[in-house]
């Protein structure tokens, strides 16, 4: 029982490099049949995205990562028993919480591509995809995210990712006209790419690679388990690279037109 789940582990691994269109292709006998069988499938998506998102948060949590709000944040908290077990606990759900979030973003826009373009093949399909695109490339992703803003030794590295997250809002912000200025963000100046050194220039590498992996297993997701055209493929792909996009713009709006 352990080796085999091993085994599938590597074999997932593997799979994950070298053989993207295997790692997220669904496999359409075991979708067929009663709705039982179709709920199992629904649970074992369930049981590995639970399992990756550990895998991913785990070892945050027990490096020490994530903060526990005080009862101000959440009132529920006081009527917790802040114990290290508890304060543990809540730790690992804040690291599991950004994971799981643009897991759920990611479902919905490329699902909502699919369907918009009359391609989708149901919505378990969808689930496969985004289950092992997420799990285990946009958790790769995070990973190198998460690693470099916490490294003393990658603040130049750290400063590149904030400049051009900075850069990538306030383009928004200045194409929408809107006159807004983030609260303690300032414009950022020029690319602060001088003086990386050569782990933060391979880190960045290993960023932009398990990026390139993510957007390619959307794609291989939209033509192999929905059977979609090349074109509507990349309309799907575009759906989803656009929520950073949209969730910049409904903020903007939010605060310049709401107040909020």
């Amino acid at each position: 029982m352990g080796r085999g789940t091993v085994s599938r582990a590597l074999r997932g691994i593997f799979d994950s490099i070298f053989r993207p269109s295997r790692f997220v292709r669904v496999n359409y006998r075991a979708l067929e049949g009663s709705v039982w069988n179709k709920f199992g499938q629904l649970i074992q998506l369930f049981g590995i995205f639970v399992a990756n998102l550990s895998a991913y948060a785990l070892p945050l949590t027990i490096a020490g990562f994530g903060t526990v709000p005080n009862v101000e944040q959440l009132p529920i908290l006081a009527s917790l028993d802040m114990s290290e077990e508890t304060r543990f606990v809540l730790r690992f759900a804040q690291n599991s919480l950004y994971l799981t979030g643009a897991a759920g973003a990611t479902f919905m826009a490329f699902h909502a591509g699919v369907l918009l373009t009359r391609s989708s093949r149901g919505i378990l399909s969808s689930l496969h995809t985004v289950t092992y695109s997420t799990s285990g490339y946009l958790a790769a992703i995070f990973s190198f995210v998460v690693y470099i803003q916490t490294s003393d030794q990658l603040s130049r590295t750290a400063d590149f990712l904030i400049w051009f997250q900075v850069a990538f809002v306030y383009r928004i912000i200045d194409m929408l006209g809107a006159d807004l200025v983030l609260e303690g963000v300032e414009r950022g100046g020029e690319m602060p790419s001088q003086g990386l050194s050569q782990l933060g220039q391979i880190l960045i590498a290993g960023l932009l690679i398990a990026c390139g992996y993510y957007v390619y297993s959307l794609y291989l997701g939209s033509r192999l388990n929905h059977n979609t055209s090349r074109i509507t493929a990349t309309l799907t792909v575009l759906a989803v690279l656009s929520t950073p996009i949209f969730f910049v713009i409904a903020s903007v709006i939010a605060v310049t037109g709401f107040g909020m």
